[in-house]
């Protein structure tokens, strides 16, 4: 059974193994950090996902100053736990989240390629805005007005 918390400090080494666990396949897609220490010293509001004692799936909000009512959205689930529903858990609890924060939309982008992730973002209300481009290719600049 999938237990969400926040993230602590004291979850460095169950974060690292999930860290380690993710290939590089999921990499190229999601890499919005370059190390664990970059989770841990973002400011951003950090989530995990618990499955027998370790990290299968993590989501992070991450304020923007230039957008007040809009924070960026990130989601990543371990390989071998995907399309089990964890990422709709995480995604509903961010956005828990962000309706408490008193966020209005929620920002995210999903590369062009990644067509599992588009097709999971538009299934859960997000809209496609634009193309931008990023490290690894094009991708869909997505929003969600919260309700």
């Amino acid at each position: 059974m999938l237990k969400l918390r926040e993230l602590k400090e004291s979850d460095r080494a169950l974060m690292e193994n999930f860290w380690n666990s993710l290939t590089a396949d999921t990499f190229r897609w999601w890499h919005h950090y370059g190390s664990v220490d970059d989770i841990f010293h973002e400011k951003s509001h950090k989530l995990i996902g618990l499955q027998n004692g370790k990290i299968v799936v993590y989501g992070f909000l991450l304020p923007d100053d230039n957008f007040p009512s809009t924070p960026s959205l990130g989601i990543v689930a371990s390989e071998e736990e995907r399309r089990k529903g964890l990422g709709t858990k995480m995604l509903k609890a961010l956005e828990k989240v962000a309706r408490k924060k008193g966020y209005k939309n929620i920002f995210l982008t999903a590369y062009i390629e990644n067509k599992g992730a588009v097709r999971f973002y538009n299934k859960m209300g997000y809209e496609i805005r634009s193309v931008v481009k990023r490290r690894a290719g094009l991708a869909y600049s997505m929003k969600k007005k919260l309700k």
